[in-house]
């Protein structure tokens, strides 16, 4: 693969080469224009001259051996001018050649009056009798008599001679030095653009260099590549500066990858171990009914069947729970959003636990100074949370303790607080407490209790207020009990 280097600096050489042939052929046509220009003002007045010297036309007729003899005379101090004799209309009346030699037989009138009438002698261009497509520098005069105009003295100031001795100076050794000079510029162009496209690619190839070797799972950096200074700032530092910032994004990505693996081995690991557990214990008992049938007594066989019925509770509230939070997760639940009274919502799922905190003797309250609180959120989820708060907070409450519900209006937001007076939860454990399957530790919790929860509820609760664009907040204090807060929309 060629690299970025070498096409540009093939393409500096063609390009090089192009604007050297295209200077040296605008310098020759520029030097031969010049050099017209310049013999032609320099001559122009010659045929003025020569028509006041001699009558080419005596007694209304061309006289063919005076223009021979005053070409003969002019050509030997310039070889290079031609001679015409023409009649007012252009046509060539005599000349000093052979017919043969003669191409035309007339020339052209328009640049004959333009050069007479013309007030800035610029370069122009007339016919050459010895050649149809060529073009050539003249002098011309008119020949009047009696205020007419009997013909023109027309000379053509770069005949052959002057051509041929041009082509002998082409050769010379001013042009061939010229030509060297423009060579060797053109080649110290060259070489010096070759080394400014090395300068300025070299930190695209360390760049490339360190995507080539990038190691997302150590992080690897630009540390080969130069940082742009302050006061400098051009594209290929910016490609820079945008490679390092997708590295840190890529790097920072692959760590939430690492981690959601991770969290995803846990969970499959966890799953297994909390459905394996109430599972291996329903098939133990089931199994134990189905070999032992005849030598059970039948309290025996309903304790045995009561267990594995709790189990079986035990597995449904878990793969519930798991496959809500999985919901959460993926973002596959749809906030159904609308008013409702939250008391009313309180009261009922109050009831719900009734029965269950007169088993413990807990007592469930609820305080406000509200008469009413209508939120704007979905009835179903914030029941949800009730649900959940108020089972890990019974969980954590000892016999004859309370569990109080505050509720509060503050700056358009209803303040939703349930508090317990059980014990406080630990420093350690509270940046782990709305993790999934992380269970806070109780002493005083019944194993069998224990046992009975998945860890998932408090991140249920974290996962559905966040869907309401709500925040819970832990407060645990020793002798205090532990406080769980959060805000709901105010209708």
């Amino acid at each position: 693969m060629m690299s970025l280097q070498k096409k540009l600096s093939i393409a500096l050489f063609f390009l090089l080469v192009a604007l050297g042939a295209f200077t040296w052929l605008l310098a020759q046509n520029t030097a031969n224009r010049y050099s017209q220009e310049f013999y032609q003002r320099l001559n122009m007045p010659i045929t003025m001259y020569m028509v006041g010297q001699r009558d080419f036309f005596p007694n209304g007729k061309a006289d063919h051996q005076t223009l021979i003899e005053l070409a003969d005379l002019v050509m030997v101090v310039n070889p290079s001018l031609e001679i015409y004799l023409l009649d007012s209309v252009g046509r060539i009346v005599s000349h000093p050649f052979s017919t043969n030699a003669l191409q035309l037989n007339s020339v052209s009138l328009e640049p004959i009056n333009n050069f007479l009438s013309r007030s800035e002698h610029n370069l122009l261009l007339g016919d050459d009798p010895k050649s149809r497509a060529e073009k050539n520098i003249f002098s011309v005069h008119p020949i009047e008599a009696d205020g007419r105009i009997q013909g023109y003295l027309y000379a053509v100031l770069a005949g052959q001679n002057f051509q041929t001795l041009l082509a002998d100076v082409r050769h010379s050794h001013t042009l061939v030095n010229a030509a060297t000079i423009l060579g060797l510029s053109l080649f110290v162009a060259l070489i010096s653009g070759i080394a400014a496209f090395y300068f300025l690619t070299r930190r695209l190839r360390a760049l490339t260099h360190a995507v080539e070797n990038i190691d997302v799972e150590q992080q690897t950096l630009l540390e080969s590549i130069s940082l742009p200074q302050k006061n400098r700032s051009d594209e290929i530092d910016c490609l820079i500066k945008a490679f390092e910032t997708l590295l840190n994004k890529n790097a920072k990505q692959y760590q939430l990858l690492q981690q959601a693996d991770q969290n995803r081995r846990e969970l499959i690991a966890n799953i297994s171990h909390d459905l394996r557990t109430p599972l291996t214990s329903m098939q133990g008992y089931l199994e134990t009914l189905i070999i032992k049938d005849k030598s059970l007594t039948e309290v025996q066989k309903v304790k045995f069947v009561d267990i594995a019925f709790k189990q079986s509770q035990r597995l449904g509230y878990l793969v519930a729970d798991l496959f809500e939070l999985a919901k959460l997760d993926y973002g596959r639940v749809t906030l159904k959003v609308e008013p409702f009274s939250l008391l009313e919502l309180i009261y009922d799922v109050i009831q719900d636990f009734e029965l269950k905190a007169q088993q413990k003797g807990i007592r469930l309250q609820i305080k406000t100074n509200l008469s009413d609180a209508i939120v704007k959120a979905d009835i179903q989820l914030i029941q949800r949370v009730f649900e959940n708060l108020l089972s890990n907070a019974m969980r954590f409450t000892p016999n004859d303790g309370d569990v109080v519900i505050f509720i509060d209006d503050r700056l358009e937001q209803i303040v939703v607080r349930v508090e317990n007076d059980g014990e406080e939860i630990s420093v350690d454990e509270r940046q782990y407490i709305f993790q999934r399957y992380y269970r806070a530790h109780n002493p005083k919790e019944n194993p069998e209790e224990s046992n009975q929860h998945s860890g998932i509820g408090l991140a249920i609760v974290d996962k559905i207020l966040a869907l309401h664009q709500c925040s819970i907040k832990l407060c645990s204090h020793h002798q205090q009990g532990t406080a769980f807060e959060f805000n709901l929309p105010v209708v």
